[in-house]
């Protein structure tokens, strides 16, 4: 599986300037972890934007670009270190036509958008407009379960689609706190478990600041755990704890507030 961040968004109080600067170093940050995914924005510089994607392709990652349309679109479709055009973040925020013509009309192939899901509503009319798919699971303080259910039914629609799936996972304070060390390992094992192609964590700096040290290790830490899962898994849950058995592998995963994996080992 692979992994990686989005980075730093335009949005946070800081001069373009610093937000350049910001993504030069979080790329280098990123490669020094053994990350292979990165998104960025692209600031409507073409000279910045490429020096990223030189040094993304020195260190052997894929660049998926937001805000990159005519005329820097074609200066920089062509680099190989583009990896994917974001047509549309929070997709489920805007009208589906609005998305569909934005998809429609995209010029990079493969093309990604990111949504936000529901329990309830997995947005299943969102899958086949994009050749891949960010899925969002920004649950803490709640239960991990929500990504479990989350992510499960999107990779059952994402297989239907040809979709390729990137979850979303959280390392920022979304709605009342970050996670955890230990919750963001289990939320890196529960995306393993239910399939996911690769993971992007949000964000390694946003309006409230860099994530902590604790985090960006535990994230690291856990992806490396699960990067070279064979296959995917066996899934099975009682109660509030997840079991996910690979090929030698059975892993226990707490879903409940208290979210933690309680076991991780040989069969």
């Amino acid at each position: 599986m692979r992994y990686g961040f989005y980075s730093c968004e335009p949005w946070t109080p800081a001069t373009r300037a610093q937000v350049a600067a910001n993504q030069l170093t979080d790329l280098a940050r990123a490669a020094a972890a053994g990350a292979t995914l990165l998104h960025f924005a692209h600031l409507q510089d073409v000279g910045h934007t490429r020096h990223l994607l030189n040094m993304a392709r020195i260190w052997g990652i894929g660049i998926i670009l937001e805000d990159l349309v005519e005329p820097d679109l074609s200066a920089l479709i062509s680099h190989p270190a583009l990896l994917m055009l974001n047509v549309q973040d929070d997709a489920n925020t805007q009208p589906l036509d609005v998305v569909t013509r934005k998809a429609a009309a995209s010029q990079v192939l493969p093309r990604y958008l990111s949504m936000g899901p529901t329990e309830q509503n997995p947005r299943a009319e969102y899958y086949g407009l994009t050749e891949a798919l960010g899925l969002q699971s920004y649950v803490f303080p709640g239960w991990l379960m929500g990504s479990y259910l989350v992510w499960s039914a999107a990779r059952v629609q994402a297989d239907k689609a040809h979709t390729y799936l990137i979850g979303n996972s959280q390392l920022h304070n979304a709605w009342k706190r970050a996670p955890t060390p230990v919750e963001v390992r289990a939320q890196t094992w529960v995306a393993a478990a239910t399939g996911c192609d690769a993971l992007l964590g949000y964000a390694l700096r946003s309006s409230s600041g860099e994530i902590t040290p604790d985090i960006f290790a535990a994230y690291v830490s856990a992806c490396r755990e699960v990067q070279n899962l064979p296959g995917r898994a066996t899934c099975s849950v009682t109660g509030t704890q997840l079991t996910a058995q690979w090929p030698g592998l059975r892993v226990v995963i707490e879903l409940s507030d208290k979210a933690c994996v309680v076991s991780c080992g040989p069969k």
